[in-house]
């Protein structure tokens, strides 16, 4: 980890430490924050978002530069090879978008050598050619930065090599025993488990970037990056939303869709927030089963986010703990939060969910197609980049994540 993103951890931790102090001294007096122990507290979280975006960023920039440098290790000999001396970056990436080399699409990433003249004929036919994988790989980063619902590390990811429809078996009920004694001789129950499936069928996700071909050849501003960076952020928000919210109909199902309803928050009153309270949360952690709770997270959007961040228990200590270890996620009763821009807040929403996100699938058709043409639009001298993505996602198991329905205020 570089010195600067230690220097913002400890930034960052020094603020969330200021702004608890502020409201620990207001709960222990039992009174409200005074305006300006409001304003001190405010200009706090406000500190310790920043510093906490800037920590995101930051990481996702030391992710991309070893991505970068891989690449780099990979084509260099390559281009020394055939013009003995290396190469600048900048050389690199236009050699890379005019098709000067040839490229494989294959996960392992690796550069097979060719012809400029076979390359621009590979250019020429069917209007494309395949892009270096690194570059699929950060549209990948930019997407999860986005959305929690692509993150391996969250959700169940299946990368499958074709879109054919996935059939996933689920049990909805166990069998009724009831606690049935068997007498000696006598009959014994015959009971069934309650089985179906959900089917799983990748949905198609696609942009097309333009940009002039006297940027591809001036370029020395990093042209794969801000081309990566705005194909990652709009099919991070789009396919996020509907693995959270799709309505199983032309999209995915996502998991707000399909889990079960935790409750309604009381709001206001003995609970402290206007549209739930910490007792409200922890109804909806011990609301499933334990198993469930033992490898639970949690998730909300930045507003509700917020107002977690001032909840308390009975003993009067805060519930939302700060990641104090470098990459760790937030914690709320000791399970990970994630923040899921997708998620809805106000009155009556279905704001905070808690469960075992790993039971959500998400079943994903890899590599990322990713294709240039010269060719598109030809009449305006621009180049085109198609990037595609196919993804389906759905909750086999209902019960293994719950949502907490906001007060009707």
């Amino acid at each position: 980890m570089s010195t600067y993103l230690s220097r913002l951890y400890d930034e960052y931790r020094r603020a969330i430490s200021e702004g608890q102090s502020v409201t620990d001294a207001a709960f222990a007096a039992n009174r409200d924050m005074t305006p300006e122990e409001t304003e001190h507290f405010e200009r706090a979280m406000l500190a310790a978002e920043t510093r906490r975006k800037e920590i995101e960023k930051i990481k996702s920039f030391e992710e991309l530069r070893a991505a970068g440098d891989a690449f780099r290790e990979v084509t260099v000999p390559i281009v020394e090879r055939a013009t003995g001396k290396a190469p600048t970056d900048a050389a690199l990436f236009r050699a890379m978008f005019a098709g000067s080399a040839g490229y494989d699409s294959r996960l392992t990433g690796a550069v097979r050598s060719g012809s400029p003249d076979l390359a621009l004929r590979a250019l020429q036919s069917a209007g494309g050619s395949a892009v270096e994988t690194s570059f699929a790989d950060f549209v990948t980063v930019y997407e999860r930065t986005f959305s929690p619902m692509l993150r391996d590390d969250v959700v169940t990811v299946l990368n499958r090599a074709d879109g054919s429809p996935l059939v996933l078996p689920r049990v909805t009920a166990d069998p009724n025993h009831g606690g049935t004694v068997t007498a000696e001789a006598a009959g014994i129950n015959e009971l069934d488990a309650t089985v179906s499936s959900v089917t799983l069928n990748p949905y198609k996700y696609a942009i097309t970037n333009l940009w002039s071909s006297e940027l591809s050849a001036d370029n020395t501003i990093g042209l794969e990056d801000l081309i990566a960076r705005t194909t990652g952020r709009e099919l991070g928000i789009d396919i996020g939303a509907h693995l959270t919210t799709g309505n199983d109909s032309g999209q995915p199902n996502g998991f707000i869709t399909a889990a079960t309803n935790g409750g309604t928050a009381t709001g206001t009153g003995a609970t402290y927030g206007t549209y739930f309270g910490p007792t409200d949360l922890v109804s909806l952690f011990y609301g499933r089963a334990a198993p469930y709770r033992q490898v639970g997270s949690w998730m909300a959007n930045a507003t509700s986010l917020a107002q977690i961040r001032n909840a308390r228990d009975t003993a009067g200590n805060h519930i939302w703990e700060p990641s104090l270890v470098a990459g760790a996620p937030e914690t709320l009763l000791g399970r990970p939060i994630y923040e899921n821009p997708a998620m809805a807040n106000g009155s009556a929403a279905k704001a905070v969910a808690f469960g075992d996100f790993s039971r959500y699938v998400v079943a994903r058709v890899v590599p990322i197609r990713v294709e240039s043409s010269i060719h598109y639009k030809f009449s305006t001298d621009q180049i085109a980049l198609r990037t595609i993505e196919r993804v389906d996602g759905d909750l086999p198991d209902a019960v293994a994540i719950a949502y907490l329905v906001n007060a009707a205020i």
